[in-house]
């Protein structure tokens, strides 16, 4: 079992040690803008479309995986929200990040080395939901303003679309365009990892201890809320089980600290979250990656 879960965190570890020695060891410029966007508007639409077509999760399940989704993020916001407010934190700074894990740069990778191509398309769909709420009710939550639009700018929504377009409409893929998105997408993952080391090296972590009781919130909170939505109101068995539980997990996502220093919520405290859940996820993992595979039923 302990050669199985280096098998699956390794990679990951990897790749993101590559963007941090980048920064801290060979101190190389790395334009995170531009990859972010590449990533964001062309890689990750492509891995959509690429994954939701090749037929690995039925088109049902995906949507009741996304509903599932959905519910555990509402959740951990229903939780999330008293507690800050007992501890005196602003709400609109914190809750974001305790709602929105990692569920791209890691959640993928994680789910696609220890579920398989399955694994990963319903990765995808955790995925999804979380980015087209975060950059729509999380920037509300931040902001004070409402960005219902902004979800129209994103291309990563459209892709879901368009693959459900041929999917439920049962038409065949064009060979080019299944070959380019696979191509396409491949590089997504690894650009995800490498640009989360890189931003781990230029994050600083002001208020470690003061920041590690949101960071078990995120993680643990998620990781309860997601085997108590799974097993007792969704009833999910194997691999949606584990993807749930994995995805739910994820240390706070890079994104809350761009959004927080877009929006002036304290942004040197988030990413000290960032760093502080990033490198707590990295001890819980193995256990947390057992239960889950023990739950799936593939250990």
């Amino acid at each position: 079992m302990i050669g199985e879960l280096i098998t699956i965190i390794a990679p990951i570890l990897v790749c993101a040690a590559i963007g941090f020695s980048w920064i801290r060891v060979f101190r190389q410029p790395y334009d995170t803008g531009m990859i972010t966007n590449l990533v964001t508007n062309i890689g990750v639409p492509c891995l959509i479309f690429s994954n939701l077509t090749n037929g690995q999760v039925a088109p049902g399940a995906f949507g009741e995986f996304a509903l599932a989704a959905a519910s555990t993020m509402v959740m951990m916001g229903f939780i999330a929200w008293p507690i800050l407010r007992a501890a005196g934190l602003p709400w609109r700074t914190w809750l974001t990040p305790i709602i929105y894990g990692n569920a791209g740069n890691m959640g993928l990778p994680l789910c696609l080395f220890a579920f398989g191509p399955e694994g990963l398309g319903y990765a995808i769909g955790y995925f999804a939901v979380s980015a087209v709420s975060q950059f729509t009710i999380g920037a509300w939550v931040l902001s004070g303003e409402p960005a219902g639009r902004f979800i129209l700018r994103q291309p990563a929504p459209w892709s879901v679309v368009a693959a459900l377009i041929f999917v439920l409409g049962g038409i065949p893929v064009p060979k080019f365009l299944s070959n380019t998105t696979h191509l396409i997408g491949g590089f997504t993952i690894p650009l995800m990892l490498i640009t989360l080391g890189v931003s781990l090296a230029r994050m600083k972590a002001v208020r470690p201890l003061g920041t590690l009781g949101l960071a078990l919130l995120r993680s643990l909170g998620g990781f309860v809320v997601a085997l108590f939505l799974g097993l007792v109101v969704f009833r999910f068995e194997g691999v949606e089980l584990g993807v749930l539980l994995v995805e739910a997990s994820m240390p706070v996502a890079v994104f809350n600290y761009l959004f927080a220093q877009r929006y002036d919520r304290s942004p040197a405290e988030v990413a000290s979250l960032v760093v502080t859940s990033t490198l707590l996820i990295f001890l819980l993992l193995p256990g947390l990656l057992w239960v889950a595979l023990h739950l799936a039923g593939m250990n």
